[in-house]
């Protein structure tokens, strides 16, 4: 099974997939921001983009990776990744779906100003996430997005309760 969280940069994504990881036994994380470093660094200035996600190889390499992890580990891997091209998010989660691969999508958020907290308390504060919260919120809001868990004052560990209950269903 893959657990797949998406939601704005800011909202909670990676300190939830830590608490995932605890909570489901056997659990490795993936990130795919990992892949867009690589690919950032393979690719010459005339094959980039603004957003490695515009990168088809980018999108190639994490759905393959995480297909590989998948079936190759047999275990619960936990993939915090913003994804709010509805196409890139059919062409990589609808991909791995396809495959055969249970993959269970939750969509964090919160208030714009709540996210804005977050993202500007963070040690690793980036401008540009910043920058995309309004373009992700109103994505992420559509139903192709769905589940959505409303974070608003709670912590990444009641979030990740809420994740491993909805697991069940």
């Amino acid at each position: 099974m893959i657990v797949w969280i998406n939601g704005p940069f800011g909202v909670g994504k990676t300190s939830v997939a830590r608490e995932l990881a605890v909570r489901l036994p056997g659990a490795l994380v993936f990130d795919p921001e990992l892949i867009g470093t690589f690919v950032r660094g393979l690719l010459p200035d005339e094959l980039q983009a603004a957003d490695f996600q515009d990168i088809a190889l980018w999108r190639e390499l994490t759905r393959h990776v995480a297909e590989s992890i998948s079936t190759m580990y047999d275990r619960p891997l936990v993939i915090p990744m913003t994804l709010v091209v509805r196409d890139y998010f059919i062409e990589i989660v609808g991909s791995l779906q396809r495959s055969g691969i249970d993959v269970r999508h939750f969509t964090l958020l919160a208030s714009r100003e709540c996210i804005l907290e977050r993202h500007r308390g963070r040690a690793d504060y980036q401008e540009w996430g910043e920058q995309q919260l309004d373009r992700c919120l109103l994505a992420l809001h559509e139903p192709a997005f769905g589940a959505h868990l409303d974070t608003e004052g709670k912590s990444p560990a009641r979030i990740a309760g809420e994740i491993v209950a909805g697991l069940d269903t």
